[in-house]
């Protein structure tokens, strides 16, 4: 039976949540607190809570504080923020430390769904070190030089959203970030964002600043905090490379606009798991980068062996638990390897599968030896 933690300091909210998860009473027993103190000294006690949703503004221990400390003491549990302000600065806090931000008011019969579909990942991922380090995770690092330009022009005096969106839509890092924000209930499109430069014309200036002052909203990698093997920046450089050949096949098979930018995201995208795996295992994935390479196989199979799960099934894990567009998960978890023949229908995942391809012929692999495709 799963335990779910739900707290607020609004009677009326726990008494509605209750009301909604009464059915699921077989599979789901849920704890009720009204504060962030008697919340967290439940998590120290039985550290067995599979998800907490929690209010941000209360008083005492606030929700942000609270969900920081669960981050850290609890790392198996899913975080789920939920406040009724539409504050930016708030709201930008909150994604650090939270895989989901809902807004109040919300349907009792969406939240059943977006728990469901949190349980339901979390079965994709059978090693419990590597489904921790992902939970702790709260961003994606950004390339140094893509980060340092962002708040070079964050801080000048002529700051344009156009500019910084330019900036965001060749990281991977940040791109990431501003989807999971943008497509957050909080601010309530009837329509996924898709478009990392649309993201940031919605974000807004203010909302840009916001960001830039946040702690951890966004923040570059150091050069510790991967494999040396790993040759980090060839990544990026791959991951674009395959983004702008994503982007002009699309618009060569005369794809609708959505799906132009679906396919450039995705393909932007696609390898993010490699560099969230081996930021949050380092040791694993050192072992996964020899593998590679003294049996000459690629990555994505030597992943497997040593972690039990390859980076396209992390990626698209990650982007599934923030927020993201399904439609770009779906073409992160099956870029590997797509079901189907992919030459046969030119889809957005068809069409990155194929600009990964080509991309590989450009671009260097990843590892410091040999050339196999990732």
């Amino acid at each position: 039976m799963k335990k779910i933690l739900l707290v607020d300091d609004d009677q009326n909210v726990l008494q509605s949540f209750k009301r909604a998860f009464r059915p699921l009473h077989r599979e789901w027993k849920v704890v009720l607190s009204d504060n962030g103190k008697s919340a967290f000294q439940l998590i120290e006690a039985d550290d067995s809570f599979d998800l907490i949703i929690s209010d941000l503004r209360m008083n005492g221990l606030n929700g942000i504080d609270l969900l920081q400390k669960v981050k850290k003491t609890s790392p198996d549990t899913i975080r789920f923020s939920l406040t009724g302000s539409t504050e930016s600065s708030l709201l930008i806090e909150a994604a650090s430390v939270s895989h989901r931000l809902i807004s109040k008011p919300c349907e009792g019969d969406m939240i059943v769904a977006l728990i469901r579909n949190s349980f339901l990942l979390r079965e994709k991922l059978e090693n419990p070190k590597v489904r921790q380090n992902l939970y702790r995770l709260g961003v994606i690092p950004s390339l140094p030089k893509f980060y340092q330009e962002f708040c070079k022009e964050i801080q000048s005096p002529d700051a344009s959203v156009a500019k910084l969106g330019m900036i965001i839509e060749k990281d991977i890092g940040m791109t990431a970030k501003m989807l999971q924000l943008v497509n957050s209930a909080f601010f309530g499109f009837s329509k996924k964002v898709t478009n990392p430069l649309h993201a940031a014309t919605l974000i807004g200036i203010n909302g840009m600043r916001d960001i830039f002052l946040a702690v951890g909203f966004f923040n570059a990698f150091e050069e510790n905090d991967f494999p040396k093997t790993l040759d980090i920046e060839g990544i990026w450089q791959h991951s674009l490379i395959t983004a702008n050949k994503a982007r002009k096949i699309a618009v060569s098979e005369g794809l609708s606009q959505d799906d132009i930018d679906t396919s450039y995201t995705a393909g932007l995208l696609h390898d993010l798991g490699i560099i969230a795996l081996a930021a949050t295992n380092r040791a694993d994935y050192e072992k996964v980068i020899d593998l590679a390479q003294n049996e000459s196989i690629p990555l994505h199979q030597a992943e497997k062996r040593v972690l039990a799960v390859d980076h396209a099934t992390v990626g698209g894990f990650i982007l599934n638990l923030w927020g993201l567009p399904h439609a770009i998960s779906e073409i992160v978890t099956f870029h590997c390897s797509p079901p189907g023949d992919p030459s046969l229908k030119s889809t957005p995942l068809s069409i990155v599968y194929a600009a990964d391809m080509l991309a590989a012929q450009e671009s260097l692999s990843p590892l410091e030896k040999g050339e196999e495709r990732i």
